[in-house]
């Protein structure tokens, strides 16, 4: 199986993510450094803190805001004289205590990063915060920066927003960007004031020569934020960036030549734009060039070398890197002897990380006994970390397990058994489990009605699954039933979507497009769908997607619109892709490509989405044969990816040679 990365998800997630991931200032340097330390007078103990920190962040403030990109939060705080202590971080922890605003800041990095210290989010937050009341601009930027990504608080946009403003206004390189971007994500049409001056100030810093702002520029260009989508003037933004030594330029650059978008294409210019990247220091080229090593991709296959830049990435904390080390490592290959040790090290580092497949690979390591005892408890601890990622897969497992472990019931008469010895704590989730049971027949003859007084149990205890599942088990019922029962279906899709239940919030929000079981409300629909959406629910922005490209609820907006389906689409859900395919094709929201449209509607061709094998087949008619050969590359790297989507999804991927002009 490939490991390669797809081209896909670097044009969605390298290219169009904006800011953040490109901020690479560090996350503090030694001029801000020392005026904190004197401002606040905290004496020996912090100039001490201070020179460490002042030997591990490289020197100068202008050094540290040159154009290789260095990292953001905690940065390299001990990449170059060792381990950080706890010598140390008390250090940092005493000054902070006394107010030094700097050592704040950092003391937030280190809880926000988990160097030093067990990772904290809400600590970190309360360090940034302190720091930033007290005026310091990199935690303010990193304030914002929570506050947009939701760690450590709710996602405020809004918020995070004002706390860029305040760093910028004090000459906080990132945070000047950050803003920028924010202004253009939440400015609307391209005329209003607001995207005007998100424009203006990119492209003013990006004039003084700052690789940041060039970077994040091309990706405005790239993704169409606020301008007309354009790869052409991207790649001229990437590569003056690239030029300059700013690494993640660089593999934007190579991604570029690789696909041939904006310019032709050059495989070998494309490889060793990823190598300069990587020979930098930087971890994600360093991961990509093992996967071409790996894959024999525009180089000679070779499985040493891939190993070689794995493992400087996985050192680096790449948990993408730990895992395609791990896996190699499991199964072996010319040049790199099998290692279970060594397997099961990177696995465990790169799925406690979140990284879906190594989690799920060391599931069936614990549930089948393959380089270790089999353990199903330790089986289930993986599978349901996965699951919890939202991995469809990986749930349907969990229950699977659930069922026959022996300690869940097996039988009605053992789940009975089970629940009454919990009843008195109100156990939901034991009448959940019988539920399932009476659901699924396992154990016991399938009965819809008794599942439902079960789920109904559980239900009332609060269990969002429960209230899911009543309602899902009222939509397959009759029509006469149905028609009779859509309030009750209603009542307990809100009740989960209340809860913060994804698949409660896009059924209820379904049933409010539709005015089924309640009154008819397409901006309450939209509210729900962008809920969902907002906790990475495949189906969730598939719907807003859609509610985007029909005005449902919201301005249309077809722009917006491909930045959701795309989302969705990159997790493997088939109808956001074949709607992707046809957008692509048409150009509505996007620019008109074919190779693009082709591999969507692929990739949900195979997962038996009739009307895009048909919508495909048309399409590849008029499309060169070296065209369908890219998409089809395209298609075969996305696959092993995306964890939601298995082998035996895509194993009929068309993949023949074209036959047409």
């Amino acid at each position: 199986m490939s490991t390669r990365f797809s081209v896909l998800y670097w044009k969605s997630c390298l290219l169009g993510a904006g800011v953040l991931l490109f901020a690479g200032v560090p996350f503090a340097d030694s001029a801000s450094a020392g005026e904190s330390g004197a401002k606040n007078g905290s004496g020996q103990p912090v100039a001490r803190l201070f020179d460490w920190h002042i030997s591990l962040t490289g020197g100068s403030a202008a050094e540290s805001r040159g154009g290789v990109a260095k990292g953001s939060g905690a940065g390299n705080v001990a990449n170059k004289q060792g381990e950080l202590t706890a010598e140390v971080v008390e250090w940092y922890r005493q000054a902070a205590e006394k107010g030094n605003a700097e050592s704040q800041s950092i003391l937030g990095a280190l809880y926000e990063s988990g160097q030093g210290v067990e990772m904290d989010l809400d600590v970190a937050f309360a360090w940034y915060w302190k720091a930033a009341e007290q005026g310091n601009a990199r935690a303010q930027y990193h304030l914002g920066a929570m506050y947009l990504k939701g760690r450590g608080v709710a996602a405020d946009a809004q918020e995070a927003a004002r706390w860029f403003k305040l760093a910028s206004d004090q000459g906080e390189l990132s945070a000047r960007c950050a803003y920028a971007i924010s202004l253009l994500e939440t400015g609307g049409s391209a005329e209003s004031e607001k995207v005007r001056e998100g424009l203006r100030i990119l492209k003013a810093t990006a004039a003084g020569g700052s690789c940041e702002a060039q970077l994040n520029l091309g990706s405005v260009y790239m993704k169409g934020l606020g301008v007309a989508r354009n790869p052409e003037t991207a790649f001229k933004f990437f590569k003056k960036a690239a030029d300059a030594g700013n690494t993640e330029a660089q593999i934007a650059v190579a991604v570029l030549l690789e696909t041939g978008n904006g310019v032709k294409k050059d495989l070998a210019a494309a490889l060793e734009w990823y190598r300069k990247s990587a020979e930098l220091g930087s971890a994600r080229a360093q991961t990509i060039l093992g996967s071409m090593y790996e894959d024999g991709s525009g180089v000679a296959k070779n499985a040493a070398e891939a190993v070689k830049w794995y493992r400087k990435a996985a050192e680096q904390g790449d948990a993408n890197a730990q895992s395609f080390l791990g896996m190699l490592y499991a199964r072996g290959e010319e040049g790199v002897a099998r290692d279970p040790a060594e397997a099961l090290k990177w696995l465990r580092s790169a799925g406690g990380a979140g990284i879906v497949p190594s989690q799920m690979a060391l599931g069936l390591c614990y549930e089948r006994g393959e380089m270790v005892s089999v353990d199903y408890a330790e089986a289930l601890r993986w599978y349901g970390r996965a699951a919890a990622m939202g991995d469809a897969p990986a749930q349907a497992l969990v229950w699977s397990m659930r069922s026959r472990e022996p300690r869940m019931p097996r039988t009605l008469q053992e789940a009975r058994e089970w629940v009454d010895k919990s009843m008195e704590d109100g156990n939901a989730e034991g009448n959940l489990a019988v539920g399932m049971l009476y659901l699924k027949g396992d154990g016991l003859s399938r009965n819809v009605a008794a599942a439902s007084k079960w789920f109904r149990k559980a239900a009332d205890l609060g269990n969002a699954f429960a209230q899911v599942n009543l309602g899902l088990i009222g939509q397959s019922e009759s029509s006469l039933v149905r028609a009779a029962g859509e309030k009750n279906q209603a009542f307990w899709f809100r009740k989960a979507a209340e809860q913060g239940n994804a698949e409660g919030q896009v059924n209820f929000g379904r049933m409010l497009a539709g005015g089924v079981g309640v009154e008819r409300n397409l901006e309450g629909a939209a509210h729900y769908f962008l809920l969902a959406a907002d906790q990475d629910y495949a189906p969730g922005q598939f719907y807003l997607g859609m509610a985007f490209v029909s005005g449902a609820g919201v301005r249309r907006n077809e722009v917006t619109a491909v930045k959701w389906l795309t989302k969705s689409a990159n997790q493997g859900y088939a109808e956001a892709q074949y709607q992707l395919g046809k957008m692509c094709a048409s150009g509505a929201g996007t620019l008109k490509d074919a190779v693009e449209a082709y591999c969507w509607l692929n990739l949900a061709a195979a997962q038996g989405h009739e009307k895009s094998a048909e919508e495909r087949d048309a399409l590849g008619i008029g499309m060169l044969p070296e065209q369908v050969a890219d998409a089809n590359k395209m298609a075969r790297l996305f696959f092993p990816q995306h964890s939601a989507c298995t082998s035996d999804n895509y194993a009929h991927l068309n993949l023949a040679s074209h036959k047409g002009r």
